[in-house]
């Protein structure tokens, strides 16, 4: 009896401690769970996203050209600045300029542009009076390709159907596939309800919008190839055997009176509720402009509104690279701050900003803030974001990266040092541990005593027998 009650003693205090133990165990569990999810949800900081800024309120701006269309944009593309803004927030009709977005949308949809598309009747029939371009009859085929030379210098309504049916299924599918990539690039306070421009109320769009659009567009080498070609001539067809002709529409590109060298892609556009309108990509030097002119009236006066605009923005601003201005020991301090777990060895990052300003002016100092990632928490490098400011407006973002000296593997600690750290746990568990723990050792200790108890030799009632024998 008192080798089981010694059993049960015993087994009941192991089971005791081994609940303590897999209390324990499951916490940790939970916490490499929740890592691996925190992990996995961690920051991914590649290249900083391009914005459209506007910081002239911190700097002297020279004044702007006086032009006829009613909503302009001007946008510097290699350092994202705002040089000329008129209504640019307006929702204006687009007219053909649309056809960039309908460009952008079939190229990236698309595996091959050598495969045919079929021109329907409602390709060639469904377009208002005075939009066709006669290109294809009900039936013929052309290739991606040729429909998208049609469609940017040409100007085809057809191939704008042809194409949207092609890759939509239908007109509504497709510009459903319009409006969600006008938001991807931030044309936020747009409407496309079409993928050719022709009249509709409810096809809107806006300067800002119509910028973010082109700059998109731009980045996409095939779309730059299409629209910065004069002339193209497509297979041939049932209207036309030997193929059909496309020049290019924006007489700022052709040899014309309105010619400009640092033009090198763009789409013009007319309807009568639209007036004319016209977006522009230029190069000279270092500045890359994107110019927008909206509601202009002829197509003459949209490439002179176009050029006084390219006129200000290469001639009134230069590009100047300049430090960050960032003390390394003032970022080593910010840095501790976020990571205060680890020395640092090393940071690097592209401390030279390029800043575009008017001509013969200073750039003020600039400001910055800078973020560390959560995903690589405790490892041996972290990436991070510095921002930087003119003023309130962000001028700059760049990507950095920073190496920190790791303390000794556990495994190098258990030999030269004996682990005393104890495990972290929450507080009622630790409660519930040492409840348990003191519990078991007070029936161990109940179990010795009763056995020594019960171990000492029994004393006979009568305490002289043996003085008897």
């Amino acid at each position: 009896m008192i080798k089981q009650f010694k059993k049960s003693l015993i087994i009941l205090s192991v089971i005791i401690l081994a609940f303590s133990a897999n209390t324990f165990a499951v916490t940790k569990g939970a916490d490499v769970v929740y890592s691996e999810v925190a992990e996995e949800k961690g920051l991914t900081l590649g290249l900083a996203s391009r914005e459209l800024f506007n910081y002239r309120s911190e700097i002297a701006w020279p004044d702007g050209p006086e032009i006829d269309a009613e909503g302009a944009y001007l946008v510097e593309i290699n350092t994202g600045s705002v040089l000329y803004s008129k209504s640019f927030n307006q929702q204006f009709y687009p007219a053909s300029i649309t056809k960039i977005l309908t460009a952008l949308v079939v190229i990236e949809n698309c595996d091959n542009l050598d495969e045919m598309v079929t021109f329907s009747k409602n390709a060639v029939h469904d377009i208002e009076e005075g939009g066709f371009s006669w290109i294809c009859e009900v039936g013929d085929q052309l290739s991606v390709r040729d429909c998208l030379y049609a469609l940017m210098l040409h100007s085809s309504n057809e191939c704008a159907y042809a194409l949207a049916e092609h890759f939509g299924g239908s007109i509504q599918r497709f510009t459903s596939m319009m409006n969600e990539k006008a938001k991807e690039v931030g044309a936020y306070n747009s409407n496309f309800a079409n993928p050719h421009g022709l009249t509709n109320p409810d096809h809107v769009t806006t300067p800002h919008d119509m910028a973010c659009i082109m700059w998109a567009a731009i980045q996409n080498p095939v779309f730059l190839k299409i629209d910065s070609t004069v002339t193209y001539r497509t297979a041939p067809t049932t209207t036309n055997p030997e193929g059909f002709f496309c020049n290019m529409r924006h007489s700022m590109m052709r040899n014309t009176d309105y010619h400009d060298d640092r033009v090198i892609a763009g789409k013009t556009g007319y309807i009568s509720a639209a007036k004319n309108t016209l977006v522009t990509y230029a190069k000279d030097g270092d500045k890359e402009l994107i110019a927008v002119v909206m509601r202009t009236n002829g197509t003459g006066q949209a490439c002179i509104d176009t050029k006084k605009l390219l006129d200000y923005g290469f001639n009134s601003f230069e590009i100047t690279p300049v430090p960050s201005g960032v003390e390394l020991d003032a970022l080593k301090s910010e840095i501790s701050q976020k990571a205060t777990d680890l020395a640092i060895e090393g940071v690097s990052y592209d401390d030279t900003i390029d800043i575009i300003h008017p001509k013969n002016s200073s750039v003020p100092e600039l400001k910055w803030s800078m973020e560390l990632s959560d995903s690589n928490e405790g490892s041996a490098e972290r990436k991070g974001e510095i921002t930087f400011f003119l003023g309130e407006k962000v001028v700059a973002k760049r990507d950095i990266s920073v190496s920190f000296i790791q303390p000794a593997s556990q495994e190098e600690s258990q030999e030269t040092l004996p682990d005393t750290s104890a495990p972290e746990i929450s507080s009622s568990k630790t409660i519930l541990i040492v409840i348990l723990s003191v519990a078991a050792a007070a029936l161990i200790a109940t179990a010795v005593i009763f056995i020594k108890i019960s171990s000492r030799p029994k004393t006979r009632e009568k305490g002289t027998s043996r003085r008897k024998k």
